[in-house]
């Protein structure tokens, strides 16, 4: 039996009033179906519309359509932003608990697991104890991505998430990530990084970059491959990953070259 949707989108519109009393779409009739424990991306260019669509979700702006979260998976929800929020009174630790702390989840076991995640994303040791204003930028992204996999999430939403890291911890981060999400949460990731997206992903959505008329889907791509690839830069080196990625590029071209007047 095929399994119900976490997240169900249906031709989700969102338009913005202009000056001139004229209306800008940031999305068109976009569609998408998230399922239990796969991992779907959103790429396009900058001002195409993918953080729109997350914010539809999200409930911060008006839309036409329909945009609906399981009712089961709303409690488990988990929204991870491009900008870290973390608390500045609290350790590099006590950050990263703060999930399970809220949800009611934590406990010496609990806490062991949140030490051995952030040893691995580079964060162990004494660099546990220290505060957020003596981090890196990109340090205290992967303190807030540790916080989010130990939060329990069913559903993920994530903008950005991985922007601020420099190449090499990101690449690490991209493994860790795909191994503790996949096929345990629903993940709806926009990134602008198609390597990324094609490693990580079942399904690609292509959104167009036309400067007149942003916001719609030119292409789904499934890089069917990606799912039995552990390591980002093996990936990288198969045949098939090279076909991928001129397929996401000519998408994203054609939706440029398609562009037209709302």
């Amino acid at each position: 039996m095929t399994p119900q949707p976490d997240l169900q989108i249906e031709d989700l519109s969102v338009r913005y009033l202009n000056e001139d009393g004229s209306y800008k779409h940031a999305v068109r009739d976009f569609c998408l179906n998230l399922y239990p424990g796969e991992i779907v991306s959103i790429v396009g260019p900058s001002g195409c519309g993918k953080t729109t669509v997350l914010r539809a979700i999200l409930g911060e702006v008006e839309y036409k359509g329909r945009c609906e979260l399981s009712a089961a998976r709303q409690t488990k929800l988990c929204y991870l932003e491009q900008s870290p929020a973390l608390l500045p009174w609290r350790t590099v630790l006590e950050n990263a608990c703060l999930g399970q702390e809220i949800r009611g989840l934590m406990s010496s076991s609990s806490i062991t697991r949140v030490k051995e995640l952030l040893h691995d994303l580079g964060l162990g040791g004494e660099t546990m104890s220290v505060f957020p204003n003596e981090l890196s930028s990109g340090m205290r992204q992967r303190v807030a991505i540790a916080r989010a996999l130990e939060s329990s999430p069913e559903v993920m939403l994530c903008d950005e998430p991985f922007s601020a890291i420099d190449f090499i911890n990101r690449l690490n981060l991209n493994k860790i990530f795909k191994q503790r999400c996949s096929s345990r949460v629903a993940v709806l990731l926009v990134t602008h990084n198609i390597d990324e997206a094609i490693f990580l992903s079942s399904r690609v959505y292509v959104m167009s970059g036309g400067a007149r008329s942003p916001g719609y889907v030119s292409a789904v791509i499934e890089p069917g491959f990606s799912g039995w690839i552990d390591d980002p830069v093996v990936m990288r080196e198969l045949p098939e990953f090279e076909r991928c990625f001129k397929d996401i590029w000519s998408a994203m071209e054609v939706g440029a070259e398609n562009d037209e007047i709302v």
